[in-house]
């Protein structure tokens, strides 16, 4: 019967490997050098160890190793851990992403609320919009997103469907219009030549044969006004045998004086009646004189009308118009005067 010896503990001569127990032999690299320890923090550990592990902030250096860190590829979104706290493996999807899960909390400043009030220097996001001059459908479905559209002038394409219905409408409307224009714009040009013939320019010659449009009056027997106000258009007035009607007859007022004239020209009378009409003049005296404007004199190429003595004078002068009376010699003449408006 046989039996096996065993020990607690397996001791090593690192001088003299033969003299340390079998396992030894094992504790050597490829060469026969002994594989030693460090002592790294606390704990003693391998040299062999040494290559896969680097200590935090150290630098990398090429032919460096480590270990490889699995993660195991996971369709589905579920757990692979039976309870919480329990290790897992890392997860990715199909595609070898690294899945992982987060929430975010982004504030942008280009959002803005319903009926925020503006602020100078706002932000906002750029809307674009596609330039399309040929206006055609860019979507494949009812529903689906679409762009902005404009034309060549970057002018936004709408479409309004009550406007629409009431363009139809109108488009019907307009070829009936469309006929008629095209007979009145026959009768247009009828219109046209015949307007050219009436029409005449200010001072243009007359010619045989010309066309004219006739100016009506209103024959109106009794005087009277045939409008209502001060400043409306009236027709011209004849009386029954066709003669027109004109003033021909003071209705304002009358202004009766009686100027001294002397050897130097004075104005006859000295201011006239606003819209004076007639100016009759009367030399009582029994010598004559003359009347003119106001270099009138008595003889040679300034000499006014002659007014001999106990003789009458009657002028359609308006107010504007100034009447000098002059004699010659010493002395004065009397002259009445008569001023109507």
């Amino acid at each position: 019967m046989s039996s096996m010896l065993g020990k607690y503990q397996i001791k090593v001569d690192t001088g003299t490997l033969a003299n340390g127990d079998s396992i030894a032999s094992y504790l050597v690299d490829s060469a026969g050098a002994l594989i030693t320890s460090s002592l790294i923090g606390s704990a003693q550990r391998l040299d062999a160890n040494l290559p896969s592990e680097r200590a935090v902030d150290t630098a990398s250096a090429g032919g460096d190793y480590g270990a490889l860190g699995l993660a195991q590829r996971r369709d589905a979104n579920t757990s692979i851990a039976s309870a919480d706290g329990n290790y897992a493996p890392l997860q990715l999807d199909a595609n070898g992403a690294l899945k992982v899960s987060g929430s975010l909390n982004v504030s942008f400043t280009a959002e803005h609320n319903e009926d925020d009030p503006f602020t100078n220097g706002d932000s906002g996001m750029f809307t674009l919009l596609v330039r399309q001059d040929t206006l055609a459908t860019s979507t494949s479905d009812d529903g689906d997103y679409g762009a902005f559209k404009s034309n060549a002038l970057g002018e936004l394409y709408v479409h309004d469907t009550s406007a629409l219905a009431e363009l139809v409408l109108i488009k019907g409307d307009t070829a009936s219009i469309v006929t008629n224009t095209g007979t009145t714009a026959t009768n247009t040009g009828t219109i046209a030549s015949t307007l050219t013939a009436l029409s005449k320019a200010e001072d243009a010659p007359h010619s045989s044969g010309d066309q004219g449009i006739q100016a009506l009056a209103v024959r109106k027997d009794a005087q009277g006004t045939n409008v209502s106000a001060d400043g409306d258009y009236s027709s011209l007035l004849t009386w029954s045998e066709g003669s027109l009607k004109v003033v021909d007859i003071s209705n304002g007022s009358i202004l009766q004086q009686q100027v001294s004239v002397t050897s130097t020209a004075a104005a006859v009378p000295s201011t006239a009646l606003a819209n004076r009409k007639s100016l009759m003049l009367q030399n009582t005296s029994s010598n004559k004189m003359w009347i003119g404007s106001s270099t009138v004199t008595t003889s040679g190429a300034t000499a006014g009308i002659e007014l001999p003595a106990n003789s009458f004078l009657e002028l359609e002068v308006g107010p504007a118009v100034d009447v000098y009376a002059i004699k010659s010699g010493a002395g004065s003449l009397t002259l009445n005067v008569l001023d109507m408006a």
